[in-house]
């Protein structure tokens, strides 16, 4: 069975004419560059519609189609309307695939670490996709703006995630928790 690198790119804003923000044309661009470097990759394009404008997703894939990537080998979540609906999104998207080999993280260098500690939260290996900054000096405020806000946001969304997990397992079915050993326990011998 072939076994897929997943790139899971993060959405960014879209502009009132319904091309992509200059942040996300750099994670389109991460993206289809590891897309080309990597065997067997596929893409989860996340991020929803704000203000009438196309979903962040949409955008993505039509820019992704634009460059000759087939449209099986994209699979869009138009509902994550931020981080963590985007995490969870791609855990329910690739929960009951064997497929999976890698889950790679694609956006902003400051976001990194909060997305790739919730899919690996849920499980995935992760690896990181290179999305080049902005050259210009106008984007440096921004950019230490965007980097003090995952200070809190990262222990909150771990925080989430952790009550997500043990949502998931209380809401297992009790035959399924039983039939999984428990770390550290040895087997009874008869």
């Amino acid at each position: 069975m072939t076994r897929y690198h997943w790139i899971v790119v993060f959405g960014a804003a879209v502009l009132e004419d319904g091309q992509p923000s200059g942040v996300l044309k750099r994670r389109i661009e991460g993206g289809y560059s590891a897309w080309r470097r990597l065997d067997n990759a596929r893409f989860i394009l996340s991020g929803a519609a704000a203000d009438h404008r196309p979903s962040e997703a949409s955008v993505m894939r039509d820019t992704l189609l634009a460059k000759g990537v087939p449209a099986e080998a994209m699979i869009l979540d138009e509902t994550s309307r931020d981080t963590f609906a985007s995490a969870l999104a791609t855990w329910r998207l690739l929960k009951d695939r064997a497929d999976v080999r890698r889950v790679w993280v694609c956006t902003s260098a400051f976001h990194t670490p909060r997305c790739r500690l919730l899919i690996r939260m849920q499980g995935f290996r992760t690896g990181q996709v290179h999305v080049p900054r902005a050259a210009t000096r106008e984007w440096q405020p921004r950019y230490l703006y965007w980097t003090l806000r995952e200070v809190p946001a990262l222990p909150w969304d771990g925080f989430l995630m952790l009550l997500e997990l043990a949502r998931r397992h209380i809401a297992r079915p009790r035959r399924d928790r039983r039939s999984q050993p428990r770390r550290g326990s040895r087997s009874k011998r008869s």
